[in-house]
């Protein structure tokens, strides 16, 4: 699996067609202001053009019309550019629209006022054409491509809240990036955005330091490693760990790497987490026996065999969700062995000792 920025993959066209014609809302209080910008603007066929007589004009427009791009004039009567921005700031209209002020003013203190509160350039009055329609297409084309980067961003997030694994990406120096899958809290009791993945999983998997040092040079290697060695120096990762949750009981969970090349670069490396606790506890209870199991194989009473197990201090391995041992093959084969003895008249006690 590939991964390339959007921007290399993307034309302008392509843009315009996922995204459709940009909104651009020009905003001025001289209406021959505004027939020179619908002018210019005229050339652009890809834009959706929207008017505003004032500030607070153009604070209905934004939130009703949300527009890609806002041409702002500085200087206004009733609500100069300043403080229309300061209220479309206040309306969390910049996150989706970008603004340019458009002004005659040379004043530095202004530019530098407008771009502290999130104004994106300046077009200087009288309009160069050339300049304008420029600075006009690439402020467009960076917003679309943030659009279509963040539609992206929230479908693969909505992807990976309905998977029952924790799912992210780690890069070089093992550190954890957006987006990580709902269910990794689930499994590692906290949100692993932003930790590394040593202090997160493997400091917590009975490593020792040397260890880990080990794999940190495993994963930083292998970043420097090509496409046809991935499959060699990824095998050399741990596919499978038993992990220390806080408060929680002791998870094994099995571990799945993806590289995300760009090019040959390997950019990041998606970690798969698998919560394989119920599995594997479920297999290994598949070849143990309770003692009623191993009553009726062993052809004794159940009563016998708990009066073996107290009076002898015999348990199993592990115990099942009532709290009762459950005993291996090799358990299995020990009582049979018991049983075949004593028929021919040895004592338990003895028996017992002597296997121990």
């Amino acid at each position: 699996m590939e991964i390339k920025d959007q921007r290399s993959k993307l034309s302008f066209d392509e843009l315009i067609e996922r995204c459709g014609n940009a909104k651009v809302l020009v905003v001025d209080d001289k209406q021959e202001n505004i027939q020179v910008v619908g002018t210019l603007l005229k050339s652009l066929s890809w834009i959706r053009l929207y008017v505003a007589l004032s500030g607070q004009k153009a604070l209905e427009a934004t939130m009703e019309y949300r527009p890609d791009l806002i041409l702002l004039d500085l200087n206004m009567v009733d609500m100069d550019g300043l403080e229309t921005l300061k209220r479309l700031r206040s309306l969390e209209a910049l996150e989706f629209a970008t603004v340019i002020f458009l002004t005659a003013d040379q004043a530095k203190e202004n530019r530098l006022e407008g771009l502290s509160l999130g104004c994106a350039d300046y077009i200087q009055k009288p309009f160069d054409q050339e300049e304008f329609l420029i600075k006009v297409a690439y402020h467009i084309k960076m917003r679309l491509y943030e659009k279509v980067l963040l539609k992206n961003f929230g479908d693969t997030a909505a992807l990976l809240n309905n998977i029952n694994q924790a799912i992210f990406c780690t890069n070089k120096d093992g550190l954890i990036m957006a987006p990580v899958s709902d269910h990794s809290q689930v499994i590692f009791g906290e949100n692993p955005s932003g930790k590394s993945i040593y202090d997160l999983v493997f400091s917590k998997a009975s490593l020792r330091e040397n260890e880990i040092q080990v794999l940190k040079k495993k994963f930083s290697d292998v970043y420097e490693s090509s496409k046809i060695n991935w499959a060699i120096e990824s095998a050399k990762f741990p596919d499978k760990v038993n992990v220390e949750v806080l408060d929680q009981e002791d998870k094994i969970l099995k571990i799945a790497y993806t590289p995300l090349w760009n090019s040959e670069i390997l950019e990041t490396i998606m970690m798969t987490f698998e919560d394989i606790t119920d599995k594997e506890r479920f297999a290994k209870e598949k070849n143990q026996y309770n003692l009623q199991q191993i009553a009726q194989i062993v052809d004794l009473k159940v009563e016998t065999l708990r009066t073996w197990t107290k009076r002898y201090g015999i348990s199993g391995e592990f115990k099942d969700s009532k709290g009762e041992y459950r005993f291996s093959g090799v358990d299995l084969e020990r009582f049979k062995t018991y049983k075949s003895l004593i028929d021919k008249g040895e004592k338990i006690g003895h028996l017992v000792k002597l296997s121990d």
